[in-house]
């Protein structure tokens, strides 16, 4: 039997190798809807949930601890340079229960936050003086998180929850906003 670790990082170092443009290589959770793409440019917070959002999709939003870890792993195998992504964990300023440092984080889903995997010390909004805060997640290859400023260009993890139903390894929704879906039944 093979050992699954290395089907699964071989799997993402494939994906990670064909991927071109702005990052159009995903790769699916295992037993999920769920597919993940590393962008392959830098960007602020918000120019990369845009981004996303232009797909069909948002910044990863890791809500138990296996999302958590599979998205670290997927950090980790992907051979960028960079030890870390964006991801769509951001502090709602305007949120009731908003406080500095740990109050008002919400995921840009709208998924209620029951699960977190700050860094020791995290959030700690330590952003320099005269800076807009440290109001957005940022996922580190070992799966901890860190509040950063949004202004700082970084990779992005972003998610996208679709069906595959032609098995070619491409979320179809993503397909059919891009214009690259074909219908077999002619």
């Amino acid at each position: 039997m093979k050992n699954p670790h290395v089907a699964f990082f071989t799997l993402i170092a494939l994906a990670c190798l064909s991927t071109s443009g702005n990052a159009q290589s995903w790769v699916r959770r295992p037993g999920t809807e769920h597919w993940y793409v590393l962008t392959n440019s830098t960007g602020t917070w918000q120019s990369q949930q845009s981004l996303a959002e232009s797909w069909g999709a948002n910044l990863a939003c890791m809500e138990d601890p296996a999302e958590n870890q599979f998205a670290a792993q997927f950090l980790s195998a992907s051979g960028s340079s960079e030890s870390g992504a964006w991801f769509g964990l951001y502090q709602d300023t305007q949120s009731a229960s908003f406080s500095e440092p740990a109050g008002g984080w919400a995921w840009v889903n709208s998924a209620p936050l029951n699960f977190t995997s700050w860094s020791s010390g995290q959030p700690d909004d330590a952003a320099p003086t005269g800076s807009a805060g440290e109001n957005h997640g940022y996922l580190y290859d070992s799966g901890q998180w860190n509040d950063l400023t949004a202004s700082t260009p970084r990779l992005a993890l972003v998610e996208l929850i679709s069906s595959d139903c032609d098995g070619n390894g491409v979320p179809d929704s993503f397909e059919l906003l891009m214009g690259s879906a074909s219908d077999s039944n002619n």
